[in-house]
């Protein structure tokens, strides 16, 4: 019917008022009306959008919202009472934030970063409040290219924006920019080259490609510690001691309290001395595949307060109301006092102790490959005179810790019995020979 009748034309006051409704207001920025609490906070999108960068860098400025000191209220998950652990922001420093009046965490880059209607996990919907699903942080960080890390990466942009490659860009001439391009074609053909040179290692030992020192020597030491059962079974344990501890500020504070009262009773009998950084807080640390030297960390500071962890897990299998949890701290119990458990402790101390120093080393800015390759010759040598002539001092060592901790020390003679295994299928042979 359209083209028999001619279409009418609006008026000119229609228009304007059709332009006016559909007009969206923005809020004003102010750095100091900007709302704190990211549970109450407007979204980026309702700001001016010449005005969203700015309101951007306030945030990154001031950093994310972390009431460290607040009393979080426990909920009920099933039967077990949960609660957010001020300890996730040490770990997730920047980016992990808690909304009181909401009891639940944000993302501060994934806030100010993600699109309108980006899908994702709870993070990038609103918040997350899961207490019980503390790894469901982890998985909202993900990969390098996941949601997380893109806006992330934004941020760290936006904050650096003078240096930000497309703004130095802009400035260069067209001959500069040409030279650039051909410089970074021949950098990125480089790397492709040597990370071809990394995939022939079984076959030429000539070949080296090194992407982060330390961070490989971490992965290998873990992939070839935990080949071996025992020392497989040691990390697990460690790891559910920190978790049973770290999952309850009362059993952490109970830890702390008791490690204060044997540091004062030390110190008046002089078995230790006083002095300024002397005599730290300690507390159990946990250990990632990922994170240079922190199986070391883990295990240095599980001997220093060794008899305090001790007592806290007595504390839970006597008094905890659940009877799982108590029957897994009397199991725990019984693994770390046991010879076994201090021998292979002590010994991944040592050998952790060579290889912490080599990672320390590897981490510095101007390593190179030649470097590199003499520090690992120098540790492969240590831990080669360990082998050969460690074996009194370690035996000495963890003997001496068993005395002060009363665990039983088996005589290095007896047959050495195994646990778990059928006896007749198993050659027997002396404690001596299995240590």
């Amino acid at each position: 019917m359209e083209k028999y009748f001619k279409r009418k034309l609006p008026l000119e006051s229609e228009v304007t008022l059709l332009v006016s409704s559909t007009k969206k207001k923005f809020l004003e920025f102010n750095v100091k009306s900007l709302v704190a609490n990211p549970g109450q906070r407007p979204k980026i999108s309702n700001y001016d959008p010449n005005d969203r960068d700015e309101v951007r860098r306030a945030y990154l400025q001031k950093g994310p919202c972390q009431p460290r000191e607040h009393d979080f209220s426990q909920i009920y998950f099933g039967t077990s009472l949960r609660r957010f652990n001020a300890d996730w922001f040490d770990e997730f420093d920047n980016w992990l934030e808690y909304s009181i009046s909401k009891d639940a965490a944000f993302c501060l880059c994934c806030y100010l970063m993600k699109p309108d209607g980006a899908s994702g996990d709870a993070f990038l919907k609103e918040d997350f409040s899961n207490w019980k699903k503390k790894e469901r942080l982890q998985t909202h960080v993900g990969n390098h290219d996941s949601a997380h890390n893109q806006a992330r990466r934004k941020c760290e942009a936006l904050m650096k924006q003078k240096q930000h490659i497309e703004v130095i860009f802009q400035k260069h001439s067209d001959q500069a920019k040409r030279d650039y391009r051909t410089h970074l074609t021949a950098t990125i053909e480089c790397i492709t080259f040597l990370l071809r040179q990394g995939l022939i290692l079984k076959e030429n030992a000539c070949a080296f490609y090194v992407h982060c020192f330390a961070h490989q020597l971490q992965l290998a030491l873990v992939v070839v510690a935990k080949k071996q059962v025992e020392i497989a079974l040691l990390f697990n344990l460690l790891a559910s001691l920190c978790n049973i501890v770290g999952a309850s500020c009362k059993r952490k504070d109970m830890l702390c309290e008791s490690q204060m009262q044997k540091t004062i009773v030390a110190l008046q009998n002089g078995d230790v001395s006083s002095g300024r950084g002397l005599n730290k807080k300690t507390t159990l640390k946990r250990a990632s595949d990922t994170r240079w030297g922190s199986h070391y960390g883990t295990i240095l500071s599980l001997i220093s307060i060794f008899s305090s962890v001790v007592e806290v897990f007595e504390v839970i299998e006597e008094d905890e109301n659940n009877p799982e949890q108590r029957a897994e701290a009397c199991q725990l119990l019984n693994h770390i006092q046991s010879f076994e458990f201090v021998f292979n402790l002590h010994l991944m101390k040592i050998i952790l102790g060579v290889t912490n120093e080599l990672s320390q080393a590897l981490q510095r800015n101007d390593q190179d490959i030649i470097n590199a390759m003499t520090l690992v010759k120098v540790s492969k040598q240590q831990l080669q005179s360990i082998r050969d002539d460690g074996w009194s001092s370690l035996l000495n060592e963890v003997s001496l810790f068993c005395d002060s901790h009363n665990i039983l020390a088996p005589n290095m003679n007896d047959i050495f019995v195994t646990q778990g295994r059928s006896r007749r299928k198993i050659q027997k042979v002396s404690n001596l020979h299995h240590f």
